[in-house]
């Protein structure tokens, strides 16, 4: 009923009937990385990065080598979660896995290498915090 009382106001109503939840994202995130070895945990280490959240697509890009070959893969979507994974196999194989959550936009995720054997031999951590931003070219 507030809808159609909207739109007598005359361009809200149109500015209603074609907005939606935004189908491409361009995010800049700050945070950190903390990778762990076999030793433990090194020191976190500040992280600046772009990522661009393609819902249409169903895609997230923004890491880095070996998941810059490829974007990463969308496997759920709500309206406060995003969640991604993606697997590269280079000299080692490589998985990440993550969400973003889109209320407050806090990313957090994880970057895992695996031998042959599918063992764990290290990984890292990413904990960012996200704002829309715009592309600069």
């Amino acid at each position: 009923m507030h809808f159609f009382k909207l739109c007598a106001v005359g361009a809200l109503c149109q500015l209603a009937a074609t907005s939606g939840p935004a189908q491409q994202l361009t995010l800049a995130c700050k945070g950190t990385t903390t990778e762990y070895g076999t030793q433990g945990a090194f020191d976190p280490q500040p992280v600046s990065m772009g990522i661009v959240v393609n819902l249409i697509n169903r895609t997230v890009q923004g890491f880095d080598y070996p998941f810059d070959l490829d974007p990463l893969e969308i496997g759920y979507v709500n309206d406060a979660t995003v969640r991604f994974a993606g697997y590269q196999e280079t000299s080692a194989k490589s998985i990440i896995v993550g969400s973003i959550n889109r209320v407050t936009g806090d990313m957090a995720a994880t970057w895992s290498f695996v031998d042959e054997n599918h063992n764990l031999k290290t990984h890292m951590t990413y904990a960012l915090q996200c704002k829309p931003a715009q592309r600069m070219f």
